[in-house]
């Protein structure tokens, strides 16, 4: 207890008026609390959904670009996910099949659409996404705006 009364005797003899101090506690704890730490709990709590997620449309863009899938590697042992995984391995199969068969490629607009399908998929973390983003862009500001008017004398 005594460090805690060190330090906060410390910054009274440093600092003649706290209202910096203050401003820069209330910058970088109100958009932590607010944005920030509510993105980093929900990501967390869906840790899981968010890997399958990826794995899932990692293999519909790679079937869909005829890239070939790597089917010796496996992440994890559950056989959901493994189902999940050779169910898309077996569509990236029939697109890569069906462009090796002497049909045309897939167009531009079919990886277009390929690409807005994968972005899609995310859709459940784009707010957590949002909120973390926009925490650290806040964050940034307020420090700027704390350090502005310490220096500018406002």
């Amino acid at each position: 207890m005594a460090t805690a009364e060190g330090v906060v005797v410390l910054i009274a003899v440093v600092f003649k008026d706290v209202g910096f101090i203050l401003a820069l506690t209330g910058a970088v704890g109100a958009s932590f609390l607010g944005y920030i730490l509510p993105s980093i709990i929900y990501f967390r709590c869906y840790e899981d959904d968010f890997n399958i997620i990826c794995s899932e449309t990692s293999a519909l863009y790679k079937g869909a670009l005829g890239i070939p899938l790597n089917s010796n590697t496996r992440n994890s042992s559950n056989s959901a996910d493994f189902n999940v995984e050779l169910a898309n391995a077996t569509e990236a199969e029939r697109v890569r099949s069906e462009s090796a068969s002497g049909r045309d490629p897939p167009s531009c607009g079919q990886r277009v659409w390929t690409l807005i399908q994968c972005g899609l998929a995310f859709k459940q973390f784009y707010f957590c996404f949002f909120c973390g983003i926009l925490g650290v862009f806040l964050l940034v500001c307020g420090v700027y705006t704390v350090f502005y008017d310490f220096y500018h004398g406002d």
